[in-house]
Protein backbone atom coordinates (compact mmCIF):
# COMPACT_ATOMS: atom_id res chain seq x y z
CA UNK A 1 0.00 0.00 0.00
CA UNK A 2 2.56 2.25 0.76
CA UNK A 3 3.54 2.88 -3.17
CA UNK A 4 0.02 4.46 -3.65
CA UNK A 5 1.19 6.82 -1.75
CA UNK A 6 4.04 7.53 -3.47
CA UNK A 7 4.17 10.97 -4.97
CA UNK A 8 5.46 9.91 -8.82
CA UNK A 9 2.66 6.94 -8.27
CA UNK A 10 0.28 9.57 -7.92
CA UNK A 11 1.67 11.90 -10.69
CA UNK A 12 1.30 9.44 -13.30
CA UNK A 13 -1.64 7.98 -12.39
CA UNK A 14 -2.67 11.80 -12.95
CA UNK A 15 -1.41 12.46 -16.31
CA UNK A 16 -2.55 9.16 -17.60
CA UNK A 17 -6.15 10.14 -16.36
CA UNK A 18 -5.77 13.36 -18.10
CA UNK A 19 -4.55 12.09 -21.44
CA UNK A 20 -7.49 9.81 -21.34
CA UNK A 21 -9.40 12.36 -20.88
CA UNK A 22 -8.02 13.76 -23.76
CA UNK A 23 -8.27 10.97 -25.93
CA UNK A 24 -11.77 10.14 -24.87
CA UNK A 25 -13.81 13.05 -25.37
CA UNK A 26 -15.44 14.04 -28.42
CA UNK A 27 -14.76 10.42 -29.36
CA UNK A 28 -17.69 8.78 -32.25
CA UNK A 29 -17.96 5.49 -30.29
CA UNK A 30 -20.06 4.15 -32.91
CA UNK A 31 -17.41 4.67 -35.67
CA UNK A 32 -14.53 3.36 -33.65
CA UNK A 33 -16.79 0.39 -33.09
CA UNK A 34 -17.15 0.00 -36.94
CA UNK A 35 -13.52 0.27 -37.62
CA UNK A 36 -12.97 -2.55 -34.86
CA UNK A 37 -14.92 -4.64 -36.22
CA UNK A 38 -13.60 -4.23 -39.72
CA UNK A 39 -9.85 -5.12 -38.64
CA UNK A 40 -8.55 -8.49 -39.95
CA UNK A 41 -8.09 -10.76 -37.04
CA UNK A 42 -4.85 -12.69 -38.85
CA UNK A 43 -2.81 -9.94 -39.62
CA UNK A 44 -3.28 -8.81 -35.91
CA UNK A 45 -2.17 -12.20 -34.22
CA UNK A 46 1.19 -11.66 -37.18
CA UNK A 47 1.49 -8.28 -36.08
CA UNK A 48 2.02 -10.13 -32.40
CA UNK A 49 4.34 -12.17 -33.63
CA UNK A 50 6.17 -9.65 -35.27
CA UNK A 51 6.33 -7.69 -32.37
CA UNK A 52 7.78 -11.05 -30.06
CA UNK A 53 11.33 -11.09 -32.82
CA UNK A 54 11.62 -7.19 -31.96
CA UNK A 55 11.80 -8.32 -27.99
CA UNK A 56 13.95 -11.26 -28.93
CA UNK A 57 16.54 -8.83 -30.72
CA UNK A 58 16.09 -6.50 -27.35
CA UNK A 59 17.33 -9.17 -25.18
CA UNK A 60 20.18 -10.09 -27.70
CA UNK A 61 20.95 -6.90 -27.23
CA UNK A 62 20.77 -6.59 -23.57
CA UNK A 63 22.66 -9.54 -23.64
CA UNK A 64 25.65 -7.73 -25.11
CA UNK A 65 25.31 -5.00 -23.11
CA UNK A 66 25.68 -7.68 -20.14
CA UNK A 67 28.86 -9.37 -21.48
CA UNK A 68 31.26 -7.42 -19.60
CA UNK A 69 29.40 -7.67 -16.33
CA UNK A 70 28.61 -11.70 -16.79
CA UNK A 71 27.83 -14.07 -19.68
CA UNK A 72 24.26 -15.36 -19.70
CA UNK A 73 22.62 -17.10 -23.03
CA UNK A 74 20.71 -15.10 -25.16
CA UNK A 75 17.41 -17.10 -24.19
CA UNK A 76 17.92 -16.47 -20.46
CA UNK A 77 18.51 -12.54 -21.50
CA UNK A 78 15.12 -12.26 -23.31
CA UNK A 79 13.21 -14.42 -20.30
CA UNK A 80 14.23 -11.89 -17.97
CA UNK A 81 13.61 -8.58 -20.02
CA UNK A 82 9.89 -10.21 -20.90
CA UNK A 83 9.49 -10.40 -17.25
CA UNK A 84 11.33 -6.80 -16.62
CA UNK A 85 8.43 -5.51 -19.25
CA UNK A 86 5.28 -7.49 -17.67
CA UNK A 87 6.24 -5.95 -14.37
CA UNK A 88 6.22 -2.28 -15.89
CA UNK A 89 2.99 -3.21 -17.63
CA UNK A 90 1.24 -4.13 -14.24
CA UNK A 91 3.45 -2.00 -11.64
CA UNK A 92 3.44 1.94 -11.29
CA UNK A 93 6.65 3.68 -11.85
CA UNK A 94 8.19 1.74 -14.40
CA UNK A 95 9.13 -1.08 -11.63
CA UNK A 96 9.91 -3.51 -14.16
CA UNK A 97 13.36 -2.03 -14.72
CA UNK A 98 14.36 -2.54 -11.38
CA UNK A 99 12.63 -6.17 -11.26
CA UNK A 100 14.78 -7.24 -13.97
CA UNK A 101 18.05 -5.84 -12.23
CA UNK A 102 16.70 -7.83 -9.29
CA UNK A 103 16.25 -10.93 -11.25
CA UNK A 104 19.47 -10.76 -12.67
CA UNK A 105 20.79 -10.13 -9.30
CA UNK A 106 19.38 -13.59 -7.64
CA UNK A 107 19.83 -15.69 -10.69
CA UNK A 108 23.45 -14.90 -11.77
CA UNK A 109 24.93 -12.94 -8.67
CA UNK A 110 25.49 -9.41 -10.26
CA UNK A 111 25.48 -6.60 -8.50
CA UNK A 112 21.51 -4.26 -8.85
CA UNK A 113 23.20 -1.49 -9.11
CA UNK A 114 25.23 -2.64 -12.17
CA UNK A 115 22.13 -4.53 -13.53
CA UNK A 116 20.31 -1.58 -13.34
CA UNK A 117 23.45 0.31 -15.11
CA UNK A 118 22.85 -2.10 -18.24
CA UNK A 119 19.57 -0.95 -18.41
CA UNK A 120 20.14 2.97 -18.21
CA UNK A 121 22.17 2.31 -21.09
CA UNK A 122 19.71 0.38 -23.01
CA UNK A 123 17.05 3.14 -22.14
CA UNK A 124 19.25 5.99 -23.65
CA UNK A 125 20.24 3.98 -26.95
CA UNK A 126 16.60 3.36 -27.21
CA UNK A 127 15.54 6.99 -26.56
CA UNK A 128 18.19 7.70 -29.50
CA UNK A 129 17.09 5.56 -32.32
CA UNK A 130 13.21 6.45 -31.08
CA UNK A 131 14.34 10.39 -31.06
CA UNK A 132 15.78 9.69 -35.23
CA UNK A 133 12.72 7.88 -36.08
CA UNK A 134 10.28 10.81 -35.30
CA UNK A 135 12.87 13.94 -36.42
CA UNK A 136 13.55 12.28 -39.45
CA UNK A 137 9.73 11.42 -40.21
CA UNK A 138 7.91 14.57 -38.91
CA UNK A 139 11.14 16.54 -41.31
CA UNK A 140 10.10 14.49 -44.22
CA UNK A 141 6.44 14.83 -43.33
CA UNK A 142 6.31 18.82 -43.75
CA UNK A 143 3.98 20.94 -41.84
CA UNK A 144 2.86 19.30 -38.12
CA UNK A 145 1.13 20.06 -35.35
CA UNK A 146 2.68 21.86 -32.36
CA UNK A 147 2.40 18.63 -29.94
CA UNK A 148 4.57 16.52 -32.61
CA UNK A 149 7.20 19.04 -33.25
CA UNK A 150 7.65 20.05 -29.36
CA UNK A 151 8.17 16.43 -28.69
CA UNK A 152 10.32 15.80 -31.55
CA UNK A 153 12.70 18.67 -30.58
CA UNK A 154 12.99 18.67 -26.95
CA UNK A 155 13.38 14.57 -26.89
CA UNK A 156 15.80 14.65 -30.03
CA UNK A 157 18.09 17.42 -28.44
CA UNK A 158 17.57 15.46 -24.91
CA UNK A 159 18.83 12.23 -26.13
CA UNK A 160 21.15 13.12 -28.26
CA UNK A 161 23.22 14.86 -25.58
CA UNK A 162 22.17 11.58 -23.34
CA UNK A 163 24.10 9.97 -26.56
CA UNK A 164 26.85 12.14 -26.91
CA UNK A 165 27.32 11.85 -23.15
CA UNK A 166 27.57 7.91 -22.62
CA UNK A 167 30.00 7.97 -25.81
CA UNK A 168 32.26 9.92 -23.85
CA UNK A 169 31.88 7.63 -20.63
CA UNK A 170 32.69 4.63 -22.88
CA UNK A 171 36.14 5.81 -24.33
CA UNK A 172 37.40 8.86 -23.46
CA UNK A 173 38.94 8.04 -19.30
CA UNK A 174 39.53 11.45 -18.76
CA UNK A 175 36.14 12.59 -19.33
CA UNK A 176 34.94 9.85 -16.40
CA UNK A 177 37.15 10.77 -14.46
CA UNK A 178 36.32 14.59 -14.50
CA UNK A 179 32.90 13.21 -13.86
CA UNK A 180 33.90 11.58 -10.78
CA UNK A 181 35.51 14.33 -9.40
CA UNK A 182 32.16 16.67 -9.50
CA UNK A 183 30.62 14.65 -7.59
CA UNK A 184 32.82 16.15 -4.91
CA UNK A 185 30.41 19.08 -5.09
CA UNK A 186 26.92 16.59 -3.56
CA UNK A 187 26.07 16.78 -0.57
CA UNK A 188 28.13 14.76 1.49
CA UNK A 189 24.82 12.62 2.53
CA UNK A 190 24.34 11.91 -0.71
CA UNK A 191 27.00 11.79 -1.99
CA UNK A 192 28.46 7.76 -1.81
CA UNK A 193 25.09 6.88 -3.57
CA UNK A 194 25.70 8.88 -6.52
CA UNK A 195 28.84 7.34 -6.91
CA UNK A 196 28.07 4.38 -6.08
CA UNK A 197 25.16 4.58 -8.78
CA UNK A 198 28.30 6.38 -11.49
CA UNK A 199 30.38 3.27 -10.70
CA UNK A 200 27.55 0.78 -11.49
CA UNK A 201 26.28 2.68 -14.63
CA UNK A 202 29.71 3.25 -16.13
CA UNK A 203 30.14 -1.00 -15.46
CA UNK A 204 27.36 -1.52 -17.53
CA UNK A 205 29.00 0.35 -19.93
CA UNK A 206 32.38 -1.19 -19.74
CA UNK A 207 31.20 -3.61 -22.64
CA UNK A 208 31.30 -0.81 -25.06
CA UNK A 209 35.08 0.30 -25.39
CA UNK A 210 35.38 -0.14 -28.89
CA UNK A 211 33.77 0.03 -32.41
CA UNK A 212 32.63 -3.59 -32.55
CA UNK A 213 30.66 -3.40 -29.50
CA UNK A 214 29.21 -0.26 -30.75
CA UNK A 215 28.25 -1.39 -33.64
CA UNK A 216 26.28 -4.75 -32.43
CA UNK A 217 24.46 -2.90 -29.41
CA UNK A 218 23.35 0.34 -31.93
CA UNK A 219 22.49 -2.12 -34.97
CA UNK A 220 20.28 -4.37 -32.44
CA UNK A 221 18.84 -1.25 -31.24
CA UNK A 222 17.48 0.05 -34.65
CA UNK A 223 16.99 -3.49 -35.34
CA UNK A 224 14.03 -4.18 -32.85
CA UNK A 225 12.65 -0.48 -33.14
CA UNK A 226 12.62 -1.09 -36.87
CA UNK A 227 10.36 -4.72 -35.78
CA UNK A 228 8.43 -2.65 -33.70
CA UNK A 229 7.43 0.11 -35.74
CA UNK A 230 7.09 -2.81 -38.94
CA UNK A 231 4.42 -3.81 -36.37
CA UNK A 232 2.58 -0.81 -35.98
CA UNK A 233 2.40 -0.86 -39.65
CA UNK A 234 0.84 -4.24 -39.94
CA UNK A 235 -1.74 -3.07 -37.30
CA UNK A 236 -2.59 -0.17 -39.93
CA UNK A 237 -2.78 -2.92 -42.58
CA UNK A 238 -5.58 -4.81 -40.29
CA UNK A 239 -7.70 -1.44 -40.26
CA UNK A 240 -7.24 -0.76 -43.71
CA UNK A 241 -5.73 2.58 -43.50
CA UNK A 242 -4.16 4.80 -45.71
CA UNK A 243 -0.65 5.63 -43.90
CA UNK A 244 3.03 6.06 -45.31
CA UNK A 245 5.49 3.67 -43.87
CA UNK A 246 6.77 6.90 -42.16
CA UNK A 247 3.53 7.70 -39.88
CA UNK A 248 4.21 4.74 -38.38
CA UNK A 249 7.49 5.46 -37.16
CA UNK A 250 7.08 8.53 -36.22
CA UNK A 251 4.09 7.32 -34.01
CA UNK A 252 6.68 4.83 -32.64
CA UNK A 253 9.20 7.41 -31.82
CA UNK A 254 6.27 9.88 -30.41
CA UNK A 255 4.46 7.48 -28.40
CA UNK A 256 7.34 5.43 -26.50
CA UNK A 257 9.41 9.19 -26.09
CA UNK A 258 6.37 10.37 -24.53
CA UNK A 259 5.75 8.07 -21.69
CA UNK A 260 9.22 9.19 -20.44
CA UNK A 261 7.04 11.18 -18.73
CA UNK A 262 5.34 10.02 -15.18
CA UNK A 263 2.40 7.86 -15.94
CA UNK A 264 0.22 4.87 -15.31
CA UNK A 265 1.43 1.04 -15.64
CA UNK A 266 2.27 0.36 -19.28
CA UNK A 267 2.24 4.58 -20.43
CA UNK A 268 -2.08 3.66 -20.46
CA UNK A 269 -3.37 7.33 -21.67
CA UNK A 270 -0.75 9.25 -22.84
CA UNK A 271 0.84 6.42 -24.94
CA UNK A 272 -2.90 6.37 -26.94
CA UNK A 273 -3.39 10.31 -27.01
CA UNK A 274 0.12 11.23 -28.37
CA UNK A 275 0.39 8.11 -31.15
CA UNK A 276 -3.59 9.28 -32.17
CA UNK A 277 -2.34 12.42 -32.20
CA UNK A 278 0.55 11.99 -34.72
CA UNK A 279 -1.60 9.64 -36.83
CA UNK A 280 -4.23 12.37 -37.19
CA UNK A 281 -2.97 15.77 -36.83
CA UNK A 282 0.12 14.65 -38.66
CA UNK A 283 -0.94 12.30 -41.16
CA UNK A 284 -4.29 13.03 -41.53
CA UNK A 285 -6.25 9.97 -40.29
CA UNK A 286 -9.55 9.99 -39.27
CA UNK A 287 -10.00 10.52 -35.82
CA UNK A 288 -12.39 7.37 -35.31
CA UNK A 289 -10.13 5.24 -36.93
CA UNK A 290 -7.18 6.52 -35.12
CA UNK A 291 -8.54 5.89 -31.93
CA UNK A 292 -9.65 2.24 -33.04
CA UNK A 293 -5.86 1.66 -34.42
CA UNK A 294 -3.79 3.02 -31.21
CA UNK A 295 -6.44 1.04 -28.70
CA UNK A 296 -5.67 -2.45 -30.63
CA UNK A 297 -2.19 -1.11 -31.02
CA UNK A 298 -1.30 -0.79 -27.43
CA UNK A 299 -3.31 -3.30 -26.38
CA UNK A 300 -1.10 -5.71 -28.86
CA UNK A 301 2.19 -4.30 -27.32
CA UNK A 302 0.49 -5.13 -23.14
CA UNK A 303 -1.33 -7.86 -23.07
CA UNK A 304 0.87 -10.41 -24.92
CA UNK A 305 3.84 -9.14 -23.10
CA UNK A 306 2.27 -9.60 -19.50
CA UNK A 307 0.42 -13.35 -20.71
CA UNK A 308 4.39 -14.52 -21.46
CA UNK A 309 6.09 -12.49 -18.98
CA UNK A 310 3.44 -14.39 -16.23
CA UNK A 311 4.22 -17.71 -17.89
CA UNK A 312 8.26 -17.66 -17.42
CA UNK A 313 7.53 -16.41 -14.15
CA UNK A 314 5.51 -19.30 -13.56
CA UNK A 315 8.27 -22.04 -15.11
CA UNK A 316 10.24 -20.18 -12.27
CA UNK A 317 7.90 -21.06 -9.82
CA UNK A 318 7.42 -17.70 -8.94
CA UNK A 319 4.12 -15.38 -8.86
CA UNK A 320 3.22 -11.43 -9.54
CA UNK A 321 3.81 -11.37 -5.62
CA UNK A 322 7.82 -11.76 -6.55
CA UNK A 323 7.68 -8.76 -8.32
CA UNK A 324 6.47 -6.79 -6.01
CA UNK A 325 9.18 -8.10 -3.80
CA UNK A 326 12.02 -7.73 -6.30
CA UNK A 327 10.65 -3.90 -7.00
CA UNK A 328 10.94 -3.52 -3.00
CA UNK A 329 14.00 -5.71 -2.46
CA UNK A 330 16.09 -3.44 -5.12
CA UNK A 331 14.95 -0.13 -4.07
CA UNK A 332 15.63 -0.03 -0.36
Amino acid sequence: MSSLRNPRVLIGAAVSLVFLGLLLRSTDWAAVGRHLLEANPWLLIVAVVVEFGALWVRGLRWRLVLDSTIRIPTNAAVSLLLIGYAANNLLPARAGDVVRAHLLHEQYGTSRLAGLGTVVVEKILDGIVLAIFLSVTIALAGPSDSLTRWIAGVMGAAFSAMGVFIVLLALWPAFTRFILALLGVLPAAIRPKARTFLESFLQGLSSLRGAKPWAAVVAATAASWLLEATMYAIVGLAFHLDMPLAAYLAICGAANLAIVVPSSAGGVGIWEYVARQVATATFALDVSAGTAFVLVLHALLLVPVVIAGLALLWRQHLGISSMVQAQTASTE
